[in-house]
């Protein structure tokens, strides 16, 4: 038995022609996600004259306490998910050329083995056909 066999990139190259939708390019949606946890922060300062503030940006809220000669900052921050979307293209079907070609031995280390098998084969013929005509 003899069986043929196409190379990798002949079977890619078929299945290109006959699927042309392979190759076309697809974009896909990378999704990152970073978690924050939030932020506490309180810190006393001392200074003499200044007044209160209170002050909420975003998530964030500030409120300075002033207490006879120091000042409190105190700072809350809410956790909070951010999301981002990345669109990558990508081509669904990569095909690379071969930088280097298959030595001739490579191709050709089968054809003794065939060779061989078909010399044994046409000897028993041969045997079988002779004696056929000798027991006649």
């Amino acid at each position: 038995m003899l069986t043929i066999a196409c190379s990798p990139a002949q079977r890619i190259e078929r299945i290109t022609r006959r699927n042309p939708q392979l190759l076309e390019r697809k974009t896909i949606i990378a999704r990152d996600t970073l978690i924050y946890p939030g932020l506490n922060f309180f810190r006393p300062i001392i200074i003499r004259d200044h007044d209160t503030v209170r002050d909420t940006v975003g998530n964030t809220e500030f409120e300075y306490i002033r207490n006879i000669d120091t000042l409190y900052i105190k700072v809350k921050s809410k956790p909070d998910t951010i999301t981002v979307e990345i669109p990558i293209e990508v081509d669904a079907v990569r095909v690379y050329e071969s930088k280097h070609e298959i030595p001739l031995w490579s191709k050709l280390m089968f054809l003794p083995l065939v060779l061989h098998i078909l010399y044994r084969f046409i000897t028993w013929i041969g045997r079988k056909m002779d004696n056929s005509e000798a027991k006649r």
